[in-house]
């Protein structure tokens, strides 16, 4: 990679999608990128310890069967599951901090607070989406994620993220943006995976909310500046692992040419995210930007996909060594990656975990 940078790559198509079988499946193409779950709710879990009457304090936490199942736990002996993230949703501190426990004991990478789901099944329960314009909720939440995250017994505390956009509904403006996030690091989370549009939280479908708000890169470049010390993952509109290879080390003038324009010499990166439309930099029309840096941020950790992933898992069959520089992918070819994912669900479904 360039100049030897280490970048994350995540793959997350989240509800309905990312299913133990698909991230299974995910895992046979590549050993190096990060798989996240569904998001798991916390209520769930912590309605399912109480009639279990599994729940305790502290780190003797008695892992359920059931209770791994409703987390998206799965283990298997020939295949390793990590690096692999646990998302959450809730808006209950207690929930979130029982949450957190039961993702750290089973051993999840890391784990995530969803603050950006627009689906109606998550709005009806004021979380998701619906915790960009409730900070003081979402702040708690956090804190209550973070303190939980760092007094567990373990060298290595599991690192705790959010995942939100850079607006919602009439707060559209990167001062809301900047707000927002302040308060998140006051409340003691540096780790954010930043989706690139809007969210509306009435009046679009979550497909609509993935396509319909405008992309604005610049906004999330100017983001990363304003926080130095924040580690930030790239999420939006990265439709090929060549663009998502550009947008995690920066334009280096090959690869893809159609998603950047060629610039006068002493233009440099545009990070004022009001811009004509069609887009100068890269001809995107709607108002959108999905420019990539000429010069990638230190604190831009990596990026993350969704879409890419659900409809074209091909595509993703050489992150290991175009991604990441390792010398061969894990699977030669579909027929072994068709195999071995059948035997896995055919094990799954008679031996549920």
């Amino acid at each position: 990679m360039p100049n030897g940078e280490i970048k994350e790559f995540h793959i997350a198509p989240m509800l309905d999608v990312s299913t133990v079988e698909f991230r299974y499946f995910m895992r046979l193409l590549t050993k190096r990128a990060f798989i996240w779950t569904e998001m798991v709710v916390a209520e769930t879990l912590w309605h399912q310890s109480n009639q279990k009457g599994v729940l305790s304090s502290g780190d003797d936490l008695e892992l359920e069967p059931d209770l791994k199942r409703h987390c998206g736990w799965y283990e298997d002996q020939y295949l390793n599951p990590h690096p692999v993230v646990c998302q959450i949703g809730t808006n209950d501190p207690k929930q979130a901090e029982f949450a957190t426990r039961v993702v750290h004991k089973l051993g999840y990478d890391r784990i995530d607070l969803n603050a950006e789901c627009p689906s109606d099944r998550v709005a009806g329960r004021e979380f998701g989406a619906a915790l960009m314009r409730d900070h003081d909720t979402a702040i708690e939440v956090v804190r209550a994620m973070v303190d939980t995250a760092q007094s567990t017994k373990s060298d290595n505390p599991i690192p705790v993220s959010v995942k939100t956009r850079i607006g919602v509904d009439e707060f559209d403006t990167f001062e809301h943006l900047e707000g927002w996030v302040q308060r998140l690091v006051d409340a003691g989370c540096t780790w954010f995976i930043i989706h690139a549009r809007k969210v509306y939280t009435q009046g679009l479908s979550p497909a609509q909310n993935r396509t319909v708000p405008p992309l604005n890169y610049p906004r999330v470049y100017r983001l990363l500046q304003r926080f130095p010390s924040c580690d930030f993952w790239f999420n939006g509109g990265i439709m090929s692992l060549e663009h998502a290879k550009q947008v995690a080390f920066g334009y280096t003038g090959v690869g893809d040419s159609d998603l950047i324009r060629e610039t006068s010499s002493e233009e440099t990166d545009c990070i004022d995210d009001d811009h004509t439309v069609p887009c100068q930099r890269c001809g995107v029309p709607h108002g959108s930007c999905i420019a990539p840096p000429r010069m990638s941020l230190p604190n831009l950790k990596g990026v993350m996909v969704g879409r890419l992933a659900r409809d074209h898992p091909s595509e993703l069959a050489t992150i290991d060594s175009h991604f990441y520089g390792e010398a061969s992918d894990p699977c030669k070819n579909r027929r072994e990656l068709m195999e071995n994912t059948a035997t896995f669900v055919a094990s799954f479904v008679l031996n549920p975990q």
